[in-house]
């Protein structure tokens, strides 16, 4: 377009500004979309050492002999509302 030229731009610039417009939005979806597939894999790799972490208390012996305690807890806060 000559930038002396006051009329309206043409069909054809119109589409050309809409498509590299459209482009621009693409390759800012395709950025959100690796970061947020990065943010995916770093919480699945946190859901699964909270997982083992979880496994490895429930399964001591610590919080096997500690259950009666937890059960009378609970028991206790039902009985008084607390």
């Amino acid at each position: 377009m000559n930038p002396a030229d006051t009329t309206e731009p043409s069909e054809l610039e119109r589409a050309e500004f809409r498509a590299a417009a459209f482009e621009r939005a693409l390759q800012q979806t395709r950025s959100d979309r690796a970061t947020l597939l990065g943010e995916i894999e770093r919480l699945r790799g946190d859901v699964a050492r909270l997982q083992f972490e979880l496994q490895q208390v429930t399964t001591s012996n610590s919080w096997r002999v500690t259950a009666p305690l937890r059960v009378a807890g609970r028991v206790t806060r039902r009985v008084f509302g607390w």
